[in-house]
């Protein structure tokens, strides 16, 4: 039997691939007013499944400007993207800047600043002053809660209780100091307080 030709990946897919490697970056590197990512950790991080897969990113800058504002020289690039991989291209336009009192280390630092940031938005890198683990959990507890066991019977019961009487059933969640109901145990205390009130209130 014929062994399986392997399917070539389209260029959107190899970045899919190389995304996956990278979950998250802590900013390590330091300036005198903030911490950042800096290019060798991005690189350290893609470089490797980029290789892999064959993935060639070629910077090109269309049009840059220069502007002296009192000791400070700003520098602005226009730049376009190249991915390569194979005989496939896309191409992406990006913008970036960058400012310091000598005009050569501003244009240097417009450079820098707009192919690392490049590289993080193009694989979606998310970054922050948190360690990683500090960072997963921020991750799960932004997460959308689910309704605990969905198919267990009490939360049927719960919607008949508002169907029945809405403005008790609020009031006996607002009393019970509940917002949100996740748990087959709060669901059951709102049912059960809902149907002691409603019983005392046809006594």
């Amino acid at each position: 039997m014929p062994a399986k030709k392997e399917e070539k990946l389209t260029i959107a897919q190899a970045l899919v691939e190389v995304r996956k490697e990278v979950t998250y970056l802590e900013k390590t590197a330091q300036s005198h007013k903030y911490k950042y990512v800096d290019e060798t950790s991005i690189l350290a991080a893609i470089r490797p499944r980029m290789d892999e897969l064959g993935i060639l990113i070629v910077p090109n800058i269309l049009e840059h400007g220069t502007v002296q504002a009192g000791n400070q020289w700003v520098v602005t690039l226009k730049m376009q993207f190249a991915i390569i991989m194979g005989d496939e291209t896309l191409v992406v336009d990006w913008f970036g800047c960058g400012q310091d009192p000598d005009c050569a280390k501003a244009f240097g630092k417009a450079l820098t600043y707009t192919i690392r940031y490049f590289l993080l938005k193009l694989n979606n890198v998310p970054t922050d002053e948190d360690d990683p683990d500090a960072f997963t959990k921020k991750v799960e507890a932004a997460k959308p809660r689910q309704r605990e066991q969905r198919d267990a019977p009490v939360w049927k019961e719960l919607t008949e209780c508002m169907l029945v009487n809405k403005g008790l059933y609020v009031a006996v969640k607002k009393e019970l100091g509940m917002t949100e109901v996740w748990t087959i145990s709060e669901a059951a205390a709102i049912r059960d307080a809902f149907k002691a009130q409603l019983d005392k209130s046809n006594e």
